[in-house]
């Protein structure tokens, strides 16, 4: 394709070595300077002069050398490793070693809504969630690209149009590009662009006040993200100060000193991160894994406090034909305005409720004949029902067994959080795992108890159901906790006995004991379960919720539903 652009070719590099930006094509737009696009403009791109690309992404001290090119196609996920390949062949066919501002296939990096990296590289960057979402809708490239040879993008811009339409996705025309300059007393913010990489454009050691403050941002971005997905700012540096040392492969249980190793799904999240690394049968941290730890260790208290904020607004779902309740109002119906009739011997002026408007107009409209005046009389009257509050003391007892490590007892763990920082309500957790039933956190209403607590929660062993049923009630009664739920969080049924052969007879015995115990019960499981678990809510007296997944959401959604039933 070299030489088979002509006039296209010589006018691309006119103007943007002339410092404007460019159309190619109809997808295509290349500049020195940073795009932008304005949601209420979509088809127009902003070329923001001031912005040197090099200079924003990569900290480079010498404007006008990084090219910035953009290609856009319809909102999906483009494979990032294919587009690289499609901009290492139109580089190759130009290509001759650099030193003299020539044209490397290593000197570029691209960027897709799947990731991103040097096209030569390993293509394990560019996972932080807000930088895919930033790159739905086009494919990021950036290089390394003199003047003279500024014509590469009409073959690189081809490859990728190819590529698009290839995997499916719809090629987006951009109508015009206007350049508007930057303004002088703001700076814009670039974050969602920024990420950890293994690009060689940034050069060693420069960094612009305002580089050192994106790269800041994206770190506190990375790190929310672990915070999150790992449970809390203290896990997350426990596994990076588990990885100090280069860690086995097989060794991703426990140390010899006790303290939980990382798991394969947490390593594999580090990786893809490039904060981790694996040489031949072993893990360790990466430069960039180094610095995120130091990073973390000098913001935990901004972090924590960040995260607590958003641990206190997780949004909830739940379908209602999940929940079945045995010896207690059906929870599938929670009527927001419930009204009853005056009691009798009621007198003049006394009020005892609020008087429900809407359902007092109803009731009389039922009785107003066809074209007659609508009036009222007592009988019409309904009343909202006043409900005293009861604050509740929640067991969350926890199946700790091996088949909940993941996201499912992280999950169990975040919903214990989410109540302290929610509600009024004391939390205990109580875990069942082997044959053992360890209180990992008394009840209590201090946070920081609570964290302490579950970072020492880790599965492992067995499922015995019915001692972690007799533990937990048995703990209840000696701690005199006021209006006590036990809410169950289990991925499985029980496989360890307690007095019998029959690990699950004996969890229904247990079971059957909490009503004479004055002990709430709910349980949440999973399908494959059901029939179990509805026998055991049954034996309670209690309800049951069955769930696609033990998620975030769906614990909250549950938990608030059952302690609003005292």
């Amino acid at each position: 394709m070299v030489g088979h652009w002509g006039e296209a070719e010589k006018t691309l590099i006119v103007t943007i070595s002339g410092g404007g930006a460019v159309r190619i094509g109809d997808t295509g737009v290349a500049s020195r300077w940073v795009h932008t696009i304005d949601p209420q403009r979509p088809q127009e791109v902003v070329a923001v002069g001031g912005a040197d690309a090099g200079r924003v992404f990569y900290g480079r001290q010498c404007p006008g050398q990084v090219v910035h090119l953009d290609v856009f196609h319809s909102v999906g996920e483009l494979d990032h490793r294919v587009a690289a390949g499609c901009v290492r062949e139109a580089v190759a066919l130009r290509a001759y070693p650099t030193g003299d501002g020539g044209l490397s296939p290593d000197y570029f990096d691209v960027q897709t809504a799947t990731g991103g990296g040097r096209v030569t590289g390993a293509l394990t960057f560019g996972q932080r969630p807000q930088l895919r979402r930033a790159h739905l809708n086009h494919v990021h490239v950036t290089g390394l690209v003199d003047d003279e040879r500024l014509g590469v993008l009409l073959d690189v811009v081809a490859g990728l149009e190819s590529e698009i339409v290839r995997q499916g996705l719809e090629l987006r025309k951009v109508e015009r590009v206007v350049r508007e300059q930057a303004d002088p007393d703001g700076q814009a913010d670039m974050s969602p662009y920024q990420t950890s990489s293994d690009s060689l454009l940034k050069e060693e050691g420069a960094s612009s006040p305002a580089q050192q403050v994106l790269e800041e941002h994206a770190a506190y971005q990375v790190a929310m993200d672990l915070a999150e997905d790992f449970g809390s700012v203290a896990d997350v540096l426990e596994v990076l100060d588990s990885l100090d040392r280069p860690v086995e492969v097989g060794d991703m249980v426990r140390s010899a000193v006790g303290r939980p190793r990382p798991s394969a799904e947490m390593m594999e999240t580090l990786i893809s991160r490039g904060l981790a690394k694996r040489e031949g049968f072993r893990f360790s941290l990466t430069g960039e894994g180094l610095s995120l730890r130091q990073f973390l260790r000098s913001h935990r208290h901004e972090i924590e406090a960040q995260l607590r904020r958003l641990i206190r607004r997780v949004p909830s779902f739940l379908p209602a034909r999940d929940c079945t309740s045995h010896g207690r109002p059906d929870r599938r119906i929670r009527p927001t305005c419930n009204y009853r009739l005056p009691p009798t011997g009621m007198q003049p002026g006394e009020w005892s409720v609020e008087i429900a408007v809407p359902d007092t107009a109803i009731a009389a409209a039922r009785r107003r004949l066809p074209g007659g005046p609508l009036t009222f009389d007592q009988d019409d009257i309904r009343f909202y029902q006043l409900r005293s509050y009861r604050s509740v003391d929640i067991c969350l007892l926890i199946d700790a067994s091996a088949s909940m490590a993941g996201r499912r007892l992280r999950a169990a763990k975040f919903l214990a959080q989410h109540l302290l920082l929610s509600t009024r309500e004391r939390v205990a957790v109580v875990a069942f795992q082997e044959n053992v039933v360890k209180i990992h956190v008394p009840f209590t209403r201090n946070y920081q108890k609570v964290q302490l607590g579950l970072t020492r929660l880790q599965p492992l062993g067995l499922t015995p159901l019915a001692e972690g049923l007799v533990g937990a009630a048995d703990y209840i009664v000696a701690s005199r906790a006021r209006n006590p739920l036990i809410l169950l969080i289990t991925d499985g049924i029980p496989t360890v006995p307690k007095w019998s052969l029959n690990p699950l007879e004996d969890a229904m015995a247990a079971a059957g004991r909490l009503p004479g115990q004055r002990i709430r019960f709910s349980c949440i499981g999973l399908e494959p379960n059901r029939s179990f678990l509805d026998g055991l809510a049954a034996n309670a007296r209690g309800s049951l919720y069955i769930v696609d997944e033990l998620s975030r959401e769906s614990l909250v959604t549950i938990a608030h539903r059952e302690r609003k039933q005292s």
